[in-house]
């Protein structure tokens, strides 16, 4: 399990074989078949034992934490070191929850059980907290949508920090969001009341027109970032991709070469497309604070009404050798962008802020988990959405203001 676990994690649902494993491990297909019936009860029983594991350290801590904020900082911590070790092979691996969508029915239920146990935790800890008057009265729901989103890259992030000092550092910066926001005041404004809201859909008009100007080719790019997202990228087939658009395989290799171009082609809009957004908020926005609303809620209405299809960072693995540096250091200036607006926003008094590329991080969190999940950009699910930013501008503890 625990071999399958990092494969699982390297390779995906659909790239691993069980022959693969086998093979990794200088073992035979029966070895395996002895103990798992199938891949898919390999994958739930690897998404079961890493769940488990959360859902019992989060009752350790919460047994011996001696407040809410300890809590949350010490389960902080727990992930964080947690995935450091596991990058520098210090321990064993988790299977990181990314493909719970393959699993069956029944498979999902079994995994789903094992979830409930943390949200119930954390559920508990929130209603006890706002009982005493120490909360703000939020959606249980948002507030494990955000701090799972933060965790979930979180299992990325932290292979580029190099000791524990470091790790320690991000996990103490990251929770002290969760906790109090960015914001140095509390706005009582949902994304849905943003002043821009009106113009917002021109601006996106505008930015996908600025990027979209070969139609068959952007339609492919379309479809298939949404496959990629989905349902990964090894299980996205050419086949599929041009079922969806209603194009010839011939037309898809006029446009592109293989899967690989395709995802470059996307990484290439998606980055072209936010650049220009950048550009509009600096022109636009009133303060740093105003100035990150509008960028979300500029992200938000293109990625509700797909204009365009963003992919996920992750799938920069899947890139080919030649194009992942190149990426990378396109992805890095939006980064660095996004920083210079908390830093304006930190000048203006509109946000506090101890590190911006924490602030940077959680940011690209909640959009990672908006792309794997973009039904909840409709109906009702919008409210949830709202809630979540809601709290990563103003936290979950009370305010004196």
């Amino acid at each position: 399990m625990e071999h399958a676990a990092d494969a699982f994690n390297t390779f995906g649902y659909e790239g691993l074989s069980i022959a693969r494993l086998a093979k990794s491990m200088g073992m035979r297909n029966s070895n395996i078949y002895y103990y798992f019936d199938s891949k898919e009860e390999l994958l739930k029983e690897c998404y079961c034992s890493a769940l488990t594991e959360y859902a019992d350290s989060l009752d350790r801590i919460r047994q011996n934490a001696s407040s809410y904020e300890d809590t949350i900082g010490q389960f902080f911590e727990f992930h964080f070191l947690t995935w450091h070790a596991i990058h520098k092979k210090e321990r064993p691996a988790l299977a990181m929850i990314y493909e719970q969508h393959l699993l069956s029915p029944t498979a999902l239920e079994a995994v789903r059980e094992v979830f409930s146990r943390v949200q119930q935790s954390l559920e508990i800890y929130f209603k006890q907290g706002q009982a005493n008057g120490l909360l703000r009265i939020f959606s249980y729901q948002a507030a494990a949508d955000i701090l799972h989103a933060i965790f979930e890259w979180g299992t990325v992030w932290v292979a580029a920090l190099r000791n524990e000092d470091e790790v320690l550092k991000a996990a103490r910066l990251s929770a002290d969001v969760y906790l109090n926001g960015i914001a140095t005041h509390y706005e009582p404004k949902l994304l849905s009341e943003l002043r821009h809201l009106e113009t917002s859909e021109q601006i996106i008009q505008r930015a996908a027109g600025h990027v979209g100007q070969f139609p068959a080719k952007d339609a492919i790019s379309n479809v298939a970032t949404r496959l990629f997202n989905s349902i990964g990228f090894e299980a996205s087939s050419v086949d599929m991709i041009c079922k969806e658009v209603g194009l010839t395989k011939g037309a898809f290799y006029h446009h592109f070469k293989n899967k690989n171009a395709v995802l470059m082609y996307s990484f290439q809009q998606a980055i072209a497309f936010d650049k220009y957004l950048y550009q509009t908020v600096t022109q636009d926005a009133k303060d740093g604070l105003d100035a990150i609303k509008l960028l979300i809620q500029l992200d938000s209405t293109a990625i509700r009404n797909q204009h365009i299809q963003l992919p996920l960072f992750r799938l920069t693995s899947k890139l080919a050798e030649d194009d992942v540096s190149q990426t990378i250091q396109e992805v890095d200036y939006i980064r660095t962008r996004f920083m210079e607006l908390v830093a304006s926003g930190v000048h203006d008094k509109s946000l506090h802020c101890q590190n911006s590329s924490v602030i940077a991080h959680c940011c690209f969190a909640m959009k990672q988990r908006i792309l794997r999940f973009p039904n909840r950009m409709n109906g009702s699910s919008q409210s949830l959405l709202d809630d979540a930013w809601d709290i990563f501008y103003h936290g979950t503890l009370k305010r004196n203001d």
